[in-house]
């Protein structure tokens, strides 16, 4: 949100992985207790920060700056709320040992998606007079107003 104030563009942050929870038997399988919480790097984007930082399709994502991350929303979120160019520390885990790796954000491309995107899923639009008017407004009101929400995202039903 601050970002869109000043600038008038939304930056966020961006890792560069695909993840999929990790459950039961598949922590296991990577060697976890069985009750660990994380998620499993199933793709790394190539030259991507992630990539750039040594982790790999298979590693454990535990957590990434002492917040724990245990789905896809999760991580989406957490990076998406640091701005680019930010080192974060992600604990990971592969072959039996915890690692701790500093990553540098890359910064999301606008791929089809609004600048206006302050969420997943969310745009906003500054207050404008017009728009004060329209909603009875006082003037001395600033902010932001919610323009669209993509019924697909999850942000749509304030989950």
């Amino acid at each position: 949100m601050h970002s869109l104030i000043e600038t008038g563009t939304v930056a966020r942050g961006f890792l560069g992985v695909s993840v999929d929870p990790i459950m039961g038997e598949m922590a296991e399988t990577l060697g976890l207790k069985k009750d660990s919480k994380g998620v499993v790097i199933n793709n790394v984007t190539v030259d991507g920060p992630a990539e750039k930082a040594g982790l790999k399709r298979g590693d454990a994502i535990l957590s990434i700056n002492d917040h724990s991350v245990t789905s896809r929303q999760d991580i989406r979120l957490l990076v998406s709320q640091i701005p680019p160019d930010t080192e974060v520390t992600v604990k990971s885990y592969r072959e039996g040992r915890e690692k701790i790796v500093k990553v540098k954000l890359g910064k999301l491309t606008d791929d089809g998606e609004s600048q206006t995107e302050i969420l997943p899923g969310i745009q906003v639009a500054r207050l404008s007079d017009e728009i004060r008017r329209r909603l009875n407004t006082e003037s001395r009101i600033d902010g932001l107003i919610v323009t669209r929400s993509t019924p697909s995202r999850p942000m749509r039903n304030g989950s």
